[in-house]
């Protein structure tokens, strides 16, 4: 009964949160959704579990709250995105809405009790509106617009298994299965920037992304890339913000060890991002501790 014992927090450790936002979904993110029916939940006696919680942490919400949820969460929360999760939260200091559908049989003190079964009870501090009693706001993605126009919320991410939240563009991270070290590095380059970009921004930004790429030119140089957009036709006054945008995006989307953008027909003497500018306005993005000399168009050297 002690599987959850290494997410416990000192109350030290808890801080005052940030003003960025997680809307948050359950299943395909910390709930695995291969194998349901051999999930572990399903070889344990839950009123054992449910009086044992109940025992524990001195609650009788555990005996109000539907008992699968319950062990779900004990039993079958997948180790390693409880872990990227939380870390995230702690880093981040972020609040965390549930849209979960979760969230339409649980009321918020019941999901702060599922929450606390790993120390991330503080982090919850609303749910989207929608419940089966009712039917009001059944729709996932209703229930988030309402909550971010009804809150006047500008750094907002939505996390989510789904295909259909992509009209929240950038704002959106969509999962495989479970949340990994990739989506994590999404979220906290979006939330950290707090880029501000409108959906009919977002559009045009699709497009620059589709021009950006038909121009990449992939050297066969271990793993190395070479993005040239001289051709691209932008006069927009916002644009280094879109290229900030553009290489967070592939940062953490991409496979690479080196990224070169070639910025020459550009005034930008700096972008606010993850790699350097050098005097030939050429902006190089690392990763694995891979340093590159280069001269326009043309790699010199790789080494680690």
């Amino acid at each position: 009964m002690l599987r959850n014992n290494l997410f416990l927090r000192s109350k030290e450790e808890k801080e005052e949160l940030s003003d960025r936002f997680i809307f948050l979904d359950i299943n395909g993110v910390i709930q695995p959704t291969w194998d349901f029916q051999d999930q572990e939940r399903f070889r344990h006696d839950l009123d054992k579990l449910i009086n044992y919680l109940s025992d524990k942490y001195n609650d009788d919400i555990y005996k109000s709250i539907n008992k699968w949820d319950v062990a779900a969460c004990f039993y079958d929360w997948d180790y390693s995105a409880v872990g990227i999760l939380k870390t995230l939260f702690e880093d981040l200091k972020t609040n965390v809405i549930i849209s979960s559908d979760w969230r339409k049989s649980n009321d918020l003190n019941m999901l702060k009790a599922i929450f606390k079964l790993y120390d991330m009870d503080d982090y919850i501090v609303d749910k989207c509106k929608g419940n089966y009693n009712d039917c009001s706001y059944l729709n996932k993605k209703d229930a988030i617009n309402e909550y971010i126009t009804s809150h006047n919320l500008n750094n907002y991410i939505v996390l989510d298994d789904s295909n259909f939240l992509e009209n929240f563009g950038y704002r959106f991270r969509k999962t495989k299965n479970i949340i990994n070290n990739n989506d994590s590095k999404y979220i906290r380059l979006v939330l950290s920037n707090n880029i501000n970009i409108t959906k009919e921004d977002n559009n045009y930004l699709l497009k620059i992304n589709d021009k950006i790429s038909a121009v990449i030119k992939e050297y066969d140089y271990n793993n190395i890339k070479y993005l040239d957009i001289l051709k691209i036709d932008l006069y927009r006054s916002d644009f280094k913000e879109y290229i900030e945008y553009f290489l967070n995006y592939i940062y953490v989307n991409d496979a690479f060890d080196a990224l070169i953008l070639d910025l020459s027909n550009y005034k930008i003497n700096e972008l606010n991002t993850i790699g350097h500018m050098d005097n030939n306005n050429l902006y190089t993005v690392n990763k694995n501790n891979v340093s590159v000399d280069i001269v326009k168009g043309k790699i010199l050297s790789k080494k680690r």
